[in-house]
């Protein structure tokens, strides 16, 4: 089945594509119910739905490395293909 424009890689059912330099786009299944109500935590801290999800990712890998120490990204494969979109 052919892929949308500028989609570059499925990651276990995920559309991941580059959207800007040294930025990755990708998609996420997920429970409606839940996802209502993360538009609404959203909504009360006043970000919009992307600004929240990368406020509630940095917000876990802040956590993360308080407790095991810095994570040396250069270690770290981005799954399948690096490609940019273009």
């Amino acid at each position: 089945m052919p892929k949308p424009d500028g989609i570059i890689k499925t990651v276990q059912g995920s559309e991941v594509k580059m959207a800007q330099k040294n930025k990755v786009m990708m998609s996420v299944r997920i429970d409606e119910d839940l996802y209502r109500k993360m538009l609404a935590v959203a909504k009360a801290e006043g970000r919009d739905e992307n600004n929240h999800m990368l406020h509630l990712i940095r917000t876990n890998v802040a956590y993360y490395e308080r407790i095991h120490g810095k994570i040396n990204t250069s270690d770290i494969v981005i799954p399948e293909s690096s490609e940019t979109e273009k």
